[in-house]
C-alpha cells in the first residue's frame, strides 16, 4: 500500500484539476467571449469542449490514483469495478427501483397538476433511447468515476459518516457544475438550487448502495443512467416543479435505505461499513 501520511494533498490535487479546468475555461469564455466562441463554438452540451470538461472529474481521479500508487493504484481502482457474485442481485434491484422512480415522478406530476409530455414513444423505442443515452448523456461516466470513485470514498475517510459524506460530495459536485448555469447557451431550464439538492440527495442515497457493493461504481453508473433517461423518453420535462417532485421521492428513498441499512449494520464500526480511501482498493486483494 502506498504512503498516505498526507491524504489532504490528494483532495487538493483532485479539486484543483476539476475546478481549475471547468471554472478556468468558463472564465475565459466570460472574459473573451467572442474569441473563445470563434475558436471553440458555443458552450452547448454537444460542444466537444463541454464533453471534455464534464469528464475532467474522471481524469482527475485517475491522476490521483496514479500519484497515490503509480500504475498499480490505477489498476487497483479499475479492479474495484468488477462486481462480486453476491452483489449481482443489485442489478435487478436498481433497474426495477429506478424504473419505478421514473414512473412515480410522472404519476405524481399528473396528480398534482404539473404538465407532462404526451407519451409518444413505444416501449421498444424507450429502450433504444435508454441504450443510446449511455453515450448521449454528457459526462455521465466522468462524473461517476470522479465524484463517487474518489471524492466520496475520501469524504468517508475524513468524516466517518456516510450521510455527511454524501452531502459534501453532492455539494462539491454541484459547485463544479455551477458555471454551466451561468451560460445561457447551456439552455438550462432547471433551478440550480433544486439541482444541487438533487445531487446531494442522490449522493446520500448512493452511499448506502455503494457501501453495500464494496465501492463498485458499475451500480452507481446504472442508477445514474436510468435516472437521466426519464426526461429523454418524455416521461416528464426537467423543470423546477418536476425537480421538487424528484427531491421528495429521493427523500422517501433515503428514509427507506437509512432504516434498512441502520438495522443491517447495527453494531459495526464506520471502518467496517464505509468504503474509505484508500483501503477500499485492497479489500478484495
Amino acid at each position: 500500500m502506498a504512503e498516505t501520511t498526507k491524504p489532504k494533498k490528494y483532495l487538493l490535487i483532485f479539486l484543483c484539476i476539476c475546478f481549475g479546468v471547468c471554472w478556468g475555461i468558463c472564465l475565459l469564455f466570460a472574459l473573451m467571449s467572442e474569441t473563445m466562441t470563434k475558436l471553440f463554438g458555443e458552450l452547448t452540451l454537444e460542444n466537444p469542449l463541454v464533453f471534455f470538461i464534464m469528464n475532467v472529474p474522471a481524469i482527475a481521479a485517475f491522476i490521483v490514483y496514479f500519484i497515490y500508487d503509480g500504475a498499480k493504484g490505477v489498476l487497483d481502482f479499475l479492479k474495484t469495478l468488477i462486481p462480486r457474485k453476491k452483489d449481482l442481485k443489485w442489478i435487478p434491484i436498481i433497474i426495477v427501483g429506478m424504473v419505478v422512480y421514473l414512473i412515480c415522478v410522472r404519476l405524481i406530476c399528473i396528480a398534482v397538476g404539473i404538465k407532462v409530455p404526451e407519451m409518444e414513444y413505444s416501449l421498444p423505442q424507450m429502450l433504444k433511447i435508454f441504450l443510446v443515452n449511455f453515450f448521449g448523456e454528457t459526462g455521465m461516466i466522468g462524473q461517476i468515476f470522479g465524484w463517487f470513485g474518489f471524492l466520496l470514498p475520501y469524504m468517508y475517510t475524513k468524516t466517518k459518516n456516510g450521510v455527511l459524506s454524501g452531502v459534501l460530495t453532492g455539494f462539491i459536485f454541484s459547485m463544479f457544475l455551477m458555471p454551466g448555469y451561468i451560460f445561457s447557451s447551456f439552455e438550462a431550464a432547471t433551478s440550480f438550487l433544486f439541482y444541487m439538492i438533487q445531487n446531494i440527495m442522490f449522493s446520500i442515497c448512493a452511499t448506502y448502495v455503494l457501501n453495500e457493493v464494496k465501492g463498485n461504481l458499475l451500480f452507481m453508473l446504472l442508477a445514474f443512467w436510468i435516472a437521466a433517461t426519464g426526461s429523454k423518453v418524455k416521461l416528464y420535462d426537467f423543470i423546477p416543479s418536476v425537480q421538487i417532485v424528484q427531491i421528495a421521492l429521493f427523500a422517501v428513498i433515503f428514509i427507506g435505505l437509512h432504516f434498512i441499512f441502520k438495522k443491517k449494520n447495527a453494531g459495526k464500526k464506520p471502518e467496517e461499513v464505509l468504503q474509505m480511501f484508500p483501503n477500499f482498493l485492497y479489500q478484495n486483494s
